[in-house]
């Protein structure tokens, strides 16, 4: 990978034959590479071309001045290599890449003084520093564009390098006053997966911190993660996270339909239905939560304009901006209005896209609108819609006063005490310490946030901690976990065998790969795969509760 080695300048004048050839080899490391610019969601920025050449001099590139991209086919031989590891290499190499070329945007400008490392400094000669920080600019954030995309790099890369080093001879073996050599390569890429494994765990935190409704905190979290690494994902969840905080101020009994709120890469919640006690605020805190979540939403649709979760979040908002206006005459109609639009252009774009459960979702809000507004036939977009949407067949119950179920929010009788490893949580939980110094996370709280491993070898625990009377753990178990809940179920599990001993769950979340279902009372959360069978658990606590 040249720019893991040389200076951009010898790019300018280098030859190459690359050239998007039609082979096997191409089109799967262009697969990857157009999963990766997915995954980016920048829009406002020429999209990338990935160019492939047989010459082995460089590994792979971005040529300066141009939206280029090339990859060496000896470089795929060395992924490839890697057995099944082999995506996860493809996409360190060609993440690694892309940041170099987004990072024109100049928005990590301020990432050295985040996770900067005096020891590489110390060791890597003083002519590499500038290289060096690009160098782990690139890892860290190539890094958790990879993991947003769904890879798990993770370990890779010293593997990946050695082959790299060995597979290309003019690569620097020894000391060198101008390039990186191996062992200095491996010890930023080391390094830099420490972060890497923070940040990862980090946004992890926050959206099990969605999960249980601590709004506040997981805002924190996705504004750090922001502060260096801007995505439409992160930019929509925040204005997801700040609908959320606005629905805690409606009075119980105002939001009995579900709408269609989407918390990517994590969750779509099923907010509405449990109503809120206490709500402060009022009116006018809750429509300036949802003006300010609008805006977040018009962010993220500014870095990619065909970014239909955003619009359909932002058509949520304006409905809740509508019910938070009701009986105010033209304010609640504008906002109406404006919901529906964007819930049309939605349809349209769905339906274009070939994308059901987009289309599904969206003609829900629709069946809401339909239902607030006394315009058009709500009966019939739920029922048009039910097929592909737990939303739509919800509210559509609702509308015929039918529930399918019992309500959410039923417990049983006796709340239990979960284990994951026999780890004694509730001994651990009055005061939980970390394997290592707890990290800052900078905001208007003092928070800071850590990680336990030591002695769990099917589970961590995820640490949130702003004062000894106000923290969240979490405990997940991995998917290898053998273990089994308090009332026996295992991995493998159905979603019946789960509602048959835990009955119904106080929320509902559908993944874009499967489902949760949380359980206050017992404070745990079920992971549901895509074939709604149990994959993993989380015991959780909460103080105060």
């Amino acid at each position: 990978m040249i720019s893991l080695l040389l200076p951009s300048l010898f790019l300018l004048f280098q030859k190459t034959s690359a050239l998007p050839a039609p082979n096997p080899k191409y089109e799967h490391a262009k697969q990857i590479f157009e999963r990766l610019i997915e995954a980016r969601g920048d829009k406002s920025m020429k999209a990338p071309e990935l160019l492939w050449t047989v010459e082995a001099a460089s590994g792979a590139y971005y040529t300066p001045g141009t939206n280029q991209i090339t990859l060496e086919e000896k470089a795929y031989e060395v992924c490839t290599a890697l057995g099944d590891q082999t995506d996860a290499a493809l996409a360190f190499i060609l993440a690694h890449e892309l940041i170099h070329y987004y990072k024109q945007h100049g928005w990590e400008a301020n990432f050295g003084r985040k996770f900067g490392d005096q020891q590489i400094g110390q060791d890597v000669d003083e002519n590499l520093r500038d290289m060096k920080q690009q160098e782990t600019e690139s890892d860290l954030l190539g890094g958790f564009l990879a993991y947003t995309a769904g890879y798990n790099t993770v370990g890779v890369a010293p593997q990946l390098l050695r082959g790299l080093y060995d597979s290309y001879p003019n690569w620097p073996k020894g000391e060198n006053s101008k390039y990186p050599t191996l062992d200095e390569r491996i010890l930023i890429a080391r390094t830099t997966e420490k972060d890497l494994t923070v940040l990862i765990r980090m946004f992890e935190t926050a959206n099990l911190l969605v999960a249980v409704e601590r709004y506040d905190a997981a805002m924190q979290y996705y504004n750090y993660i922001l502060s260096f690494y801007k995505s439409r994902e992160l930019v929509s969840n925040q204005g997801v996270v700040t609908c959320m905080a606005a629905m805690k101020l409606f009075e119980k009994g105002d939001l009995e339909y579900l709408y269609p709120l989407e918390l990517d890469a994590e969750a779509r919640v099923r907010l509405g239905t449990k109503g809120f006690d206490d709500p402060q605020g009022g009116k006018a805190a809750r429509d300036s939560l949802l003006q300010s979540a609008i805006g977040l939403f018009e962010e993220a649709l500014s870095l990619d304009r065909g970014y239909h979760t955003a619009r359909l979040n932002m058509a949520s908002a304006y409905a809740l901006l509508a019910l938070s206006n009701a009986g105010l005459g033209e304010e609640e109609e504008s906002n109406y209005d404006f919901a529906n639009l964007y819930a049309k252009q939605v349809v349209r774009r769905a339906q274009k896209e070939s994308n059901p459960k987009l289309n599904a979702d969206a003609l829900a809000l629709m069946g809401i609108i339909a239902v607030k507004t006394g315009e058009g036939d709500a009966a019939a977009l739920f029922e048009s819609a039910k097929d592909k949407s737990m939303l739509a067949q919800y509210n559509l119950d609702i509308l015929r006063k039918t529930p399918a179920s019992p309500p959410l929010g039923k417990k049983p009788k006796e709340p239990m005490v979960e284990q994951i490893e026999e780890f004694p949580m509730d001994r651990f939980a009055p005061r939980p310490s970390a394997d290592s110094a707890l990290v800052n996370v900078p905001g208007k709280v003092k928070r800071q946030w850590g990680i336990k491993q030591k002695d769990l070898e099917h589970s961590r625990i995820l640490i949130d901690v702003a004062s000894r009377t106000d923290y969240a753990l979490f405990q997940i178990s991995t998917p290898s976990y053998p273990g089994q809940t308090l009332l026996g179920l295992k991995a493998g599990a159905s979603r019946k065998d789960i509602l048959d001993k835990y009955l119904q769950p106080d929320r509902e979340v559908q993944l874009p790969n499967g489902h949760l279902m949380v359980y206050g009372a017992d404070e745990i959360i079920f992971w549901l795969d895509e074939n709604q069978k149990l994959a993993r658990w989380c015991i959780y606590r909460m103080v105060p509760k």
